[in-house]
């Protein structure tokens, strides 16, 4: 996502994550310099990253540089899911 603006469903999510324990929305505004990496990831979920599973969406580049990122944190392949897709 680019910025906030254009951030698709963005309050939906937040009304739905707002019933939901354990459940939050991070949003990386990227016109702000902002980046989702497995370091932001680590650092909101403290400890250990392998015991997780990730489910990943977005740009290819994106997906397969928090994938690397996540496998680096010693997260199982198996534990990451992505679907992938570009933007036109």
């Amino acid at each position: 996502m680019r910025t906030a603006a254009v951030a698709l469903f963005f309050d939906e999510l937040e009304g739905l994550a707002a019933d939901l324990v354990g459940v939050t929305i991070a949003l990386f505004d990227s016109d702000a310099g902002a980046r989702i990496d497995a370091h932001a990831i680590k650092h909101d979920l403290g400890g250990d990253l392998g015991d997780w599973s990730f489910f990943l969406c977005g740009p290819r580049p994106m997906v397969a540089a928090v994938s690397e990122g996540l496998k680096k944190q010693h997260v199982s392949a198996r534990r990451i899911h992505s679907e992938e897709f570009e933007l036109r």
